[in-house]
């Protein structure tokens, strides 16, 4: 398997709005994607990042942090490695093709070196090996625009990771707003030592979101029990909450406050009941 291909996408993966032409932020930002997806002896991997497609401006300064945030993420794919597995990219980042040419390259080469050794170690322990005694790794990266507003447009950098055990598990830095008027990443959504305060509204939103599965209604006493934290005060979640239509989105990562059966704990709180507890900045970009 090996594919490889880029093409430009004009206001991909958009939500709805009126484009006014004498505001250059209300605007959708035009992007190009590049996907690939590929295998090695005992590993897959696929890749699907969008980008900006201006090189300069505001839509020049998302690129530039989510060529930031890819980098990141693709140097440092198996955890308990230290650092970095290889170097960024030291060419022009502005060459698209060229960019994602030297990363394909240097994902495949490392999945494939952990992978194959990975193997060579299980066979230590093997005493008939089959096919079925190495199942492949498995390696994707997804980066990709989920909402553009006149005032902000917010990406999602999601990865799974699969290394042959019982399950693999999904990483990344989550869903990324920028505000179209400087470029600017926004990260502080809610005011600092706010989350004693905010508790209610956290423990509402959980309880709404193990509604889903069925069974018998959730309590405040029940959610505690289903949850796996220290001590009475759910934690913000480590991924920053993102702006959708009806509010801010809260997304914990697996095991992060449950356990793995339990999913990715997601909710959204409405503006109207999370709006005292934004931050300056917040409250400009959202009101």
């Amino acid at each position: 398997m090996n594919t490889f291909k880029s093409f430009i996408l004009a206001g991909a993966c958009t939500l709805a709005l009126a484009v006014i032409p004498s505001c250059d932020s209300a605007r959708p930002i035009e992007t190009e994607t590049i996907q690939f997806s590929d295998s090695t002896a005992h590993a897959y991997v696929i890749v699907m990042s969008e980008l900006p497609a201006a090189v300069s401006g505001k839509a020049g300064k998302i690129r530039e942090t989510l060529i930031g945030v890819m980098d990141r993420q693709m140097s440092a794919i198996a955890p308990g490695e230290d650092g970095r597995l290889f170097p960024a990219y030291p060419g022009d980042r502005t060459k698209t093709d060229e960019l994602f040419t030297y990363y394909r390259q240097q994902v495949m080469h490392v999945v494939d070196s952990l992978s194959r050794r990975d193997a060579a170690d299980r066979l230590q322990y093997i005493e008939n090996p089959t096919e079925y005694d190495f199942p492949a790794w498995g390696y994707e990266f997804n980066l990709e625009k989920t909402a553009d507003t006149d005032r902000y447009v917010v990406f999602c950098s999601h990865n799974y990771l699969y290394m042959g055990g019982a399950h693999g598990g999904i990483t990344g830095e989550g869903d990324l707003t920028f505000s179209k008027k400087t470029g600017q990443l926004i990260d502080s959504f809610l005011k600092p030592d706010c989350v004693t305060d905010l508790q209610p509204l956290l423990k509402k939103g959980l309880i709404s979101y193990y509604s889903e599965f069925g069974g018998d209604p959730m309590t405040e006493k029940t959610l505690m029990e289903q949850l796996q934290i220290e001590g009475e005060e759910i934690p913000l979640p480590a991924w920053a909450p993102f702006p959708s239509e009806d509010g801010l989105t809260f997304t914990y990562q697996q095991y992060e406050i449950a356990s793995y059966a339990d999913g990715m704990p997601s909710f959204t709180i409405p503006y109207e009941e999370i709006k005292p507890f934004l931050s300056k900045e917040a409250v400009e970009l959202l009101f």
